[in-house]
């Protein structure tokens, strides 16, 4: 639950927040197209440790958590991410 909370929140701020727009190199199986990227990542990091410290010191939730669990959300994300690169 910890994983997928920070999963799809990250993904939500990633969607949400402002950034400098690029494009990405051409790609040849796509004919030479090339995608377009938001560079968001740094504000996206900051809203999340914000996010994380203020659940934290609101006493909602607890950073030690992550410290007691830390190997099974790694393990967890990892199994995750394995998924998804080989189902995309």
């Amino acid at each position: 639950m910890i994983y997928y909370g920070f999963f799809f929140g990250s993904a939500l701020l990633t969607w949400l927040l402002p950034g400098m727009r690029v494009k990405g190199l051409p790609i040849k199986h796509l004919g030479g197209a090339q995608l377009e990227y938001v560079l968001n990542g740094v504000y996206t990091w900051y809203v999340s440790v914000a996010v994380a410290l203020g659940l934290h010191f609101s006493g909602l939730w607890s950073l030690t958590n992550v410290y007691r669990n830390f190997g099974s959300i790694m393990t967890f994300a990892i199994v995750t991410q394995d998924v998804l690169a080989v189902r995309g």
